[in-house]
């Protein structure tokens, strides 16, 4: 799983709770450090990201990671997604979706699907 947050803090913590549960994750402070990895050629099966972020947003990192890996899970997590939306990004309804604060359970479940 590759995980993409810009806050270290929260970051930290859903790195934790996931490799808790068995998941081999990855961190990415950045969607330009996650969309880097993807294009050298890294696999992952899910990628994690929050939408809001500065610089690229998680949003675009999700279409442009689609491209990339068509097969890719794709599960996008904010407490404001609005923004992303607004700002003609794409359309958060194209992915899997987490408001914040959100339950791991709730990633097990997507993840599982």
């Amino acid at each position: 799983m590759l995980l993409v947050d810009d806050d270290p803090d929260l970051l930290e913590i859903t790195f934790d709770l996931l490799t808790a549960y068995g998941f081999d994750v990855v961190k990415a402070s950045s969607a330009e450090a996650a969309l880097a990895m993807l294009q050298k050629g890294a696999h992952f099966d899910i990628l994690l990201s929050d939408v809001v972020m500065p610089g690229m947003s998680g949003l675009q990192l999700a279409y442009k990671a689609r491209e990339l890996n068509p097969r890719l899970k794709i599960i996008l997590v904010s407490g404001y997604p609005n923004p992303a939306i607004e700002s003609g990004h794409g359309y958060l309804g194209d992915f899997e979706f987490l408001e914040k604060p959100y339950r791991v359970d709730d990633i097990l479940r997507l993840a599982d699907e």
